[in-house]
């Protein structure tokens, strides 16, 4: 099984981009406001999408794999505006979804 690199990057990209604003939802300092925001809803669905992506079209040891490089982008990504992290996460996983 040949695995082309691209669409699974893009798919790191994704996760990695909505990380920031996915984890509030765990967090019990976060304000409800916040917490019910359309751009919170938005990281959160890019996000989950995303993972399952890698691992559905991957299998489980690339999908780790890829998972661990997601980690390691999430931490080399600047704490930048989280709203314009999620629109590039967003952006990245249309990509995918398009085929390019």
């Amino acid at each position: 099984m040949t695995i082309s690199i691209l669409p699974q990057l893009l798919l790191c990209v994704a996760a990695a981009c909505c990380w920031q604003r996915f984890s509030l939802i765990f967090s019990p300092a976060t304000t409800r406001s916040l917490l019910l925001s359309p751009m919170t809803s938005v990281a959160t669905s890019v996000f989950l999408c995303s993972a399952s992506l890698v691992f559905t079209e991957t299998g489980v040891a690339a999908g780790a794999l890829l998972a661990v490089i997601t980690v390691l982008m999430v931490f080399t990504i600047p704490e930048a505006n989280s709203a314009l992290k999620t629109m590039a996460g967003a952006t990245c996983l249309a990509l995918h979804v398009a085929g390019i």
